[in-house]
């Protein structure tokens, strides 16, 4: 809901931007003709200002489309049923949908899933352009050179853009030309957008929002904050929190269920779409590294949690839990 408020803000500022240029451009018609220095000067300054709304512009669009790029590509796989291959896969197809919104924007011919349709970079781009060329006889010439998507903090994705752009007057080469090459970066939330993970090991049946939990919100592993009813809270508010060897939203997207650093969250899962002796640790769960039978992990059933809630002794202990549940698979012997 935040984005698409923010959305329909930024096309009222787009706009006033272009109402703006317009009364501009039209003034500099008020010069006298014999004064050609001035009205050179008035022109300059129309095209700098233009040039300076457009680097904002293309700096509030990649936010809006890369929110809208990630929200489309958890619905691509989704709907193909399966994940990613690899960050490299996923970077190629970030790059498509952001940048004109196909999977391919060589051949254009399959568009992206919804919502990124019309919201990709190339489309809000284009219409600025457009307007600019149709309104303020300028001409702008952009190339969307690369885009890095990584992550570096649990509940934002970094986006880098690395775009050139030339503008200059259509009517006449007398006037300046601006040839700017920049890294525009964006830092996005990814708040509210779906857990991928989550929904394609349970092919979508299981959807599972990213928000991030304000119970004990700044404690670290094994800090006091942490105890059963703490413990209770978090499971019945299916939220994320930061845990350092938890799995980033990225990694998600291809099924890299590893430890992501400061990066990474988890989350408990839900009794009505899991079972087993595993641990009901999201990640956890879905790489089974911490299922029985195995050498080195005990799983407890704790049903003041919820019945049939499990997890293995040592993220019992991570969470302060002192009731010690019932063993459902012990450690096997050496």
């Amino acid at each position: 809901m935040d984005m698409k408020k923010k959305a329909v803000l930024f096309t009222l500022i787009s706009l006033l931007l272009a109402s703006m240029f317009i009364a501009l451009f039209s003034a500099q018609y008020q010069y006298n003709l014999e004064d050609r220095a001035s009205a050179s000067n008035t022109r300059v300054k129309v095209m700098d200002t233009y040039v300076k709304n457009f680097e904002t512009y293309v700096d509030d669009s990649l936010q809006i489309s890369s929110y809208k790029t990630l929200d489309a590509l958890y619905s691509y796989i989704v709907g193909r049923n399966s994940f990613f291959s690899d960050s490299a896969e996923f970077n190629n197809t970030f790059y498509n949908c952001l940048a004109c919104g196909y999977l391919n924007c060589t051949t254009k011919a399959t568009s992206c899933p919804a919502p990124i349709a019309g919201n990709d970079l190339g489309t809000m781009l284009s219409n600025i352009t457009m307007l600019a060329n149709q309104t303020l006889n300028i001409a702008t010439d952009y190339t969307i050179n690369s885009v890095s998507v990584y992550q570096v903090r649990p509940f934002e994705v970094e986006v880098d853009l690395d775009i050139s752009y030339e503008v200059s007057d259509i009517s006449s080469s007398d006037y300046a030309e601006w040839n700017i090459r920049k890294i525009i970066h964006q830092t996005i939330s990814i708040q509210n957008l779906y857990d991928p993970l989550t929904a394609l090991n349970t092919k979508n049946n299981y959807r599972k929002i990213i928000k991030p939990t304000n119970i004990c919100a700044d404690a670290t592993v094994n800090d006091t904050c942490w105890n059963m009813n703490n413990t209770i809270l978090f499971y019945n508010s299916q939220e994320y929190r930061q845990y350092y060897n938890g799995t980033n939203y990225l990694n998600r997207f291809w099924n890299k269920t590893v430890s992501s650093g400061y990066s990474g969250i988890e989350s408990f899962l839900n009794v009505s779409y899991v079972s087993g002796n595993n641990t009901y640790v999201d990640t956890y769960y879905w790489n089974g590294k911490y299922s029985c039978p195995s050498s080195n992990i005990t799983i407890l059933e704790f049903n003041f949690v919820n019945p049939g809630f499990r997890l293995d002794a040592y993220t019992a202990g991570r969470y302060n839990i002192t009731d010690y549940g019932k063993i459902v698979c012990p450690t096997l012997p050496p």
